[in-house]
């Protein structure tokens, strides 16, 4: 593509097409030694994404799981807006704006909170979910199960690590609470003992 640019510029004008040769070809060079480079990773590349793949055909489960968030998301933006708005005409006219503010920072706060605990709980059932696909290949609708479990048993690390990751964004640490809750849902940890486990495997690998 880069050669095929360069010359129809060459047969335009060939001092300016000379320049945008070089450039074209310069950049296809560098592309070509990106690819020799990453050619020992595109093995591994290639078998995760069919495992994957593999994983999501499988459970399609997991489709309507998150669908089930979105609308639950949904609703409860819907609500919250209506709860804003309802705040917003009927406080006095004596309340401070000082309150006012404080009320509304509040307000954003827990939606914020509560759009991260659907979205964490679409994560920890795809992790669980992965965890029981891969373990226990006999298990009937793990998918469920995942799930069953992040609304019940993990919802309080899920509520807890969704509470701390915009602070905790601030530091550079969304990684480590990204992978923090993957642990959560594979083996039903507690969000500070997920955190930790995944401390120590970055120190150690």
């Amino acid at each position: 593509v880069f050669g095929a640019l360069s010359l129809s510029q060459l047969t335009v004008d060939p001092y300016s097409g000379g320049c945008f040769g070089a450039t074209f070809f310069v950049l296809a060079g560098a592309t070509f030694l990106f690819g020799c480079c990453q050619r020992s990773r595109s093995s591994f590349v290639a078998t995760s994404l069919a495992v994957a793949c593999k994983f999501i055909r499988t459970n399609f489960m997991l489709y309507f799981v998150g669908l089930l968030m979105v609308a639950v998301a949904y609703c409860y933006t819907l609500c919250w807006t209506l709860a804003e708005f309802g705040i917003y005409y009927h406080l006095q006219p004596s309340v401070p704006n000082s309150t006012r503010v404080v009320v509304y920072i509040v307000l954003f706060a827990m939606w914020i909170w509560s759009m991260e605990v659907c979205r964490k709980v679409t994560v920890v059932t795809t992790s669980g979910t992965g965890a029981e696909w891969w373990f226990s290949q006999g298990l009937r609708e793990p998918t469920f199960m995942a799930f069953l479990r992040a609304v019940t048993y993990d919802f309080g690390p899920i509520c807890f690590g969704a509470l701390w990751i915009a602070p905790m964004q601030v530091f550079n640490a969304r990684y480590l609470f990204k992978y923090a809750f993957t642990y959560v849902g594979i083996y039903g940890y507690g969000f500070l003992p997920a955190g930790r486990k995944v401390q120590s495997l970055f120190v150690n690998e």
